[in-house]
């Protein structure tokens, strides 16, 4: 069976390949595997774990999601927090279901402030200036740098904020 069944083969490959990167960054955190992260062999006798995730292949569809979170947690303790799902819609159906339990859903693909603005909201998502700060903090010791092609609203909002807050530093 394929994971995520999308029409489109790289989106059900994106999906996966978060889904193996989250595990691995997990283990990693958990076993204090400096191998990536050198930070991690600091951590001592830190006492803090990731439990095991629960994975469930929404489709992108909230009402899957909801529905998925409230038979996990109809048989076991409340998550600590929800990552996902993808779509801005489906973390939109969510919100109210993680609200209620008081657990933050972490939006990791979408830029919708609105999921951080919206009162009572736990959701937590890196606007569009926040992405455009790391993307700078990246690109300032660069030699080399790519030609940014927009192709949306999105990424043209995007090039935007760089040039805004690279300016110099990116020349």
């Amino acid at each position: 069976m394929q994971y995520n069944r999308f029409s489109s083969p790289l989106v059900a490959r994106q999906a996966f390949s978060y889904t193996a990167s989250v595990m691995l960054a997990m283990q990693h955190f958990n076993n204090r595997d400096a191998s990536v992260v050198p930070e991690l062999a600091d951590l001592g006798e830190c006492s803090v774990l990731f439990p095991d995730p629960i994975i469930v292949d929404s489709k992108a569809d909230g009402k899957t999601s909801v529905k998925a979170l409230w038979d996990w947690t109809s048989s076991n303790q409340s998550p600590c927090a929800v990552l996902g799902p993808v779509s801005t819609t489906s973390n939109f159906d969510v919100l109210p279901a993680v609200n209620a339990f008081g657990i933050p859903l972490i939006n990791y693909y979408n830029e919708d402030a609105e999921l951080s603005k919206e009162d009572g909201t736990l959701g937590l998502t890196l606007s569009l200036l926040g992405r455009a700060q790391s993307i700078v903090e990246y690109l300032k010791d660069r030699e080399y740098l790519a030609i940014w092609r927009t192709v949306s609203p999105q990424d043209a909002a995007m090039a935007e904020a760089i040039d805004k807050l690279g300016g110099d530093k990116l020349q």
